[in-house]
């Protein structure tokens, strides 16, 4: 089993990148005849797409970010826990999958606005931890709150977020069942794809760390306080 998950552990970016290229096909060539809800829903999947790369590979190091935070003090477990690739591949394959579910029902709002939430909640988290990494590491240079994830936040995320809102007031308002089955929706995602992943999975002597380095974070490993929380 352990071999079978690495395996997938390899080749998962290609995947939701054939994912991606796929759905800006679809995007293009249906701009014209898809609602509202559906072109914005597919801006976020290709936003979480870009994001995803972002965190893992270009520069990558969000791991070593939110284990830091989270496991301050011990940075021997800054690149497998709590976050390790299992937990985070399922943390973000599961919206994406989803994602695609809710494209082929139609994009109906109220599952469509899930996204919306996602987009705004997102982007003010890697605010937040950007303001936490500028502190945590400004005895090594770090000047900037710039951090695995940010650039795609701002503007993919973002923007998108902004177009959901200019459609709301536009071309299709919510209903309060839109608002409140999203809503619930998203905190059932949440649970499903953030807090079970971490609880299951999440071990100290995991075998699936990230075993390519820190990514952005590897010029601010040494130095002063550089392992304190």
């Amino acid at each position: 089993m352990e071999n079978t998950v690495k395996r997938f552990l390899s080749f998962w970016l290609y995947l939701i990148c054939a994912i991606g290229g796929v759905l800006a096909g679809l995007l293009v060539m249906k701009w014209s005849s898809w609602s509202w809800s559906a072109r914005c829903q597919t801006l976020a999947i290709l936003s979480l797409i870009w994001h995803v790369m972002e965190e893992w590979r270009f520069p990558g190091g969000f791991h070593y970010m939110l284990n830091a935070d989270k496991s301050a003090g011990h940075p021997e477990l800054y690149h497998c826990y709590p976050m390790n690739q299992l937990s985070d591949m399922l943390t973000n394959l599961i919206p994406i999958l989803c994602g695609c579910l809710f494209l082929a029902l139609g994009s109906p709002l109220y599952l469509s606005m899930m996204w919306f939430y996602l987009c705004f909640t997102d982007s003010m988290g890697h605010i937040v931890l950007g303001h936490k990494m500028k502190k945590k590491y400004a005895a090594q240079g770090k000047r900037t709150i710039y951090n695995p994830g940010l650039v795609s936040s701002l503007l993919g995320f973002l923007p998108t977020f902004a177009l959901y809102l200019w459609s709301f007031f536009n071309a299709q308002a919510p209903t309060a069942f839109d608002w409140a089955v999203s809503a619930v929706g998203c905190a059932v995602l949440h649970v499903i794809c953030l807090q079970l992943p971490e609880k299951l999975f999440s071990r100290k002597d995991t075998p699936y760390g990230f075993n390519w380095g820190s990514g952005y974070f590897e010029k601010f490993e040494q130095g002063p306080h550089s392992d304190t929380g």
